[in-house]
């Protein structure tokens, strides 16, 4: 006879938070000095919708 069982996960070790903060820093520099420059463009004259306004992380 099988009998279904709840399986714990094993927790994921934390992120410290100097190593949050420096890859914080680098993909907000990624995002303004390459992103946002290479794709935010302003919107055409006649389009009235779709298109890219900012870029941004969590």
């Amino acid at each position: 006879m099988k009998v279904w069982v709840l399986d714990k996960r094993k927790a994921h070790p934390k992120v410290s938070a100097s190593t949050r903060y420096l890859v914080t820093q680098s993909i907000d520099q990624l995002i303004n000095d390459y992103l946002k420059p290479r794709y935010i463009k302003p919107p055409s004259e006649n389009s009235e919708y779709s298109y890219v306004t900012d870029i941004f992380s969590k």
